[in-house]
């Protein structure tokens, strides 16, 4: 498996990669209302998802 973010849409049994140049994630947060996803890389950077992880930009 590389490394970046995944994700299911059929309750874990299948994964797919999200979210091209994205690496070294060690966190990934949704905020619980707005549904926006916020991951971090080991290297400090910090990348935002407005549309359930397919789509990435860099916030810092």
């Amino acid at each position: 498996m590389k490394d970046g973010v995944y994700k299911s849409q059929d309750n874990g049994r299948r994964w797919n990669r999200v979210g091209e140049g994205l690496s070294n994630i060690t966190t990934l947060i949704i905020h619980p209302e707005t549904r926006v996803l916020y991951a971090g890389s080991s290297d400090g950077k910090v990348f935002k998802s407005l549309d359930g992880g397919v789509h990435w930009e860099a916030t810092n």
